[in-house]
């Protein structure tokens, strides 16, 4: 907590409006208390990722891997996050006395003492209903560029603190940058495909032709088992070693999607509704060419 008021103290006109993080009890206690007036979503992959660990900690992970009733049944206990927030205590109660093996009770518990009317973790802090960020993968992602930097090893501090001081002197050009809308986030065709189905889903939940029932079922049919969840988000992360192809100020920075350009790229798998590749002066062909020679290296 000291940590996170030394942080706010030195940034000046702090207006932090949301935050998106992992389901860790001291963070969310650390910023309830720091930043009361502060949106605070959990992680759509860490939430999925806390009821598999109850999955497999109650010995059901077998039954699971199945293929069968329960891990139909347990993919709409995943899919819970997508209803709206008014929706999702009724949407639980009748999964609750769906029938099923005794086993699951346990599981059932768990998440109506943790998720549901628990104080900690109420459904609105983990409900993503009409979210187009839904996890915290860009924070994920840019710890991952620094370890490579720091070649995944052991971050010494007098090692962690140029690679930290390089970031913060990016940040004025990226800002400026966003403001001038020259960087911008590359949407793979995949990620434009994955979010417009999603968004299409809850369109026609609002508009009620589909049900709470056909919502979860759509949505749980295509989650896969958390230790293989990917978000449908794209990623923007680029090396300093290709800054060669494109101007230096390009890096990773989160911009929010519009979720409107996802329902139209998706309506359809014609040609004429799909993403070009980036040109060489872009930063998603920057992205792209670093992908591809990483696999060529890799081949080799």
């Amino acid at each position: 907590m000291s940590v996170l008021e030394s942080i706010l103290n030195m940034v000046p006109n702090n207006h932090v409006k949301k935050v998106v993080a992992d389901f860790e009890r001291a963070i969310w206690r650390a910023f309830r208390y720091i930043l009361p007036n502060t949106t605070i979503q959990g992680c759509l992959f860490h939430w999925a990722q806390c009821i598999f660990r109850k999955v497999q900690d109650l010995g059901l992970a077998v039954a699971y891997r199945e293929n069968g009733p329960m891990q139909k049944f347990v993919r709409k206990l995943f899919a819970l996050p997508c209803l709206p927030v008014e929706h999702i205590c009724a949407a639980f109660n009748q999964l609750s006395n769906e029938p099923s093996t005794p086993a699951v009770a346990p599981l059932l518990d768990y998440i109506r003492d943790t998720w549901i009317e628990g104080d900690l973790w109420p459904p609105t802090s983990w409900c993503i209903f009409n979210q187009s960020t839904r996890t915290n993968n860009d924070v994920e992602g840019y710890h991952r560029r620094i370890n490579e930097q720091a070649r995944n090893q052991a971050h010494q501090l007098y090692k962690l603190i140029p690679l930290l001081h390089a970031e913060s002197c990016l940040v004025p050009l990226q800002v400026q940058l966003v403001k001038e809308q020259k960087l911008k986030k590359y949407h793979r065709k995949r990620a434009q495909t994955t979010q417009g189905r999603i968004f299409s889903y809850w369109r026609q939940y609002e508009e009620g032709t589909l049900t709470t029932s056909s919502l979860l079922k759509k949505r749980s049919s295509r989650t896969p088992t958390p230790a293989l969840l990917y978000t449908c988000l794209p990623s923007y992360k680029f090396r300093l070693k290709h800054l060669h192809l494109a101007d230096p100020q390009y890096c990773n920075l989160h911009t929010e999607p519009n979720p409107h350009q996802y329902l139209a790229s998706s309506t359809t798998d014609s040609p004429s509704n799909t993403s070009t590749s980036p040109s060489p002066s872009s930063p998603g062909f920057l992205h792209e060419h670093r992908w591809q020679h990483h696999h060529q290296e890799k081949k080799v």
